[in-house]
């Protein structure tokens, strides 16, 4: 991301997996953690999927690296992070950012 400001949404799902939760870290600066998500539960008996968010404003002083990162308490293979489907692109996070010049 150039130098700037940033006003970014942030969302990742979690199904089946108890508690989860995302943070969004900066990748130039060796991994530092920029800002938490919400801490939510996916019941491991319910299954539905939940939603981890973040809205926070990020200020770079020059070009940066940002990653998603999700963490949740319980590993549910093939279905933890989303269900797939054969007829689409699948989605289990996303990052949406409006941008401001420095």
């Amino acid at each position: 991301m150039d130098a700037g400001t940033y006003d970014c949404e942030v969302a990742a799902i979690g199904r089946r997996v108890n508690e989860h939760q995302l943070r969004v870290i900066n990748v130039s600066d060796s991994n530092a953690v920029l800002a938490y998500g919400t801490l939510i539960n996916s019941s491991n008996n319910y299954y539905g999927a939940t939603t981890s968010h973040l809205r926070h404003t990020f200020i770079f002083t020059s070009t940066t690296t940002i990653a998603i990162q999700h963490r949740a308490k319980t590993t549910v293979n093939g279905t933890g992070f989303g269900i797939s489907d054969t007829w689409s692109t699948n989605i289990y996070s996303y990052i949406y950012c409006a941008y401001y010049a420095p």
